[in-house]
């Protein structure tokens, strides 16, 4: 299952996701790899905030929850068990680092069953690469960041982001218990 929702949420809900994620006081962590994978070590900086992490909510959840009940509630999907929720902030990067090479390392998010819940906070050039089997040869679908777009898919697909050169990239990530 892929399934691409524009507009997810109204307007005025999408401007407020924005605008607090963007915003001058909201608490952005570093990353020195914003692919969290290890075993394939890119260098490629970032910032996260985790929303929910090993069952806590942090203080910012309450602004985006609703975000996340729309979306089950458009799924129909009857229990929305939240395992982690995080948003990824990714600046433009000059090619200097990039290489040439704008894809980030394909991963799994985790190795329960889930589904994957991915907001694109605004428009930029950082797509999001499914692959069709864990070998990440194949594409099964590219979707560009568009503000208010939710990407819906079956967590066992690798997927990935294409690195921005132009823009900041800002999502929200939230896994759900299936």
């Amino acid at each position: 299952m892929i399934k691409v929702i524009d507009n997810i949420i109204k307007k005025e809900d999408q401007e407020y996701i924005k605008n607090l994620l963007l915003g001058r006081h909201f608490p952005w962590f570093y990353l020195d790899n914003v692919s969290l994978e290890e075993d394939t070590y890119q260098g490629r900086p970032g910032l996260s905030h985790y929303f929910i992490l090993d069952g806590r909510p942090s203080q910012h959840f309450k602004y985006i929850k609703n975000l996340l009940t729309t979306t089950a509630r458009k799924i129909k999907l009857k229990d929305l068990t939240v395992v982690q929720c995080r948003g990824f902030l990714q600046l433009p990067l000059s090619n200097n680092i990039l290489k040439d090479d704008y894809v980030d390392s394909a991963h799994t998010d985790m190795v329960e069953k889930h589904l994957v819940f991915l907001y694109y906070v605004i428009d930029n050039e950082g797509e999001t690469i499914i692959y069709k089997d864990e070998k990440c040869v194949e594409i099964k679908k590219k979707v560009k960041p568009k503000q208010g777009r939710m990407l819906i898919f079956n967590g066992k697909y690798w997927h990935t982001s294409c690195q921005p050169t132009k823009n900041v990239r800002c999502i929200i990530n939230t896994d759900i218990r299936i």
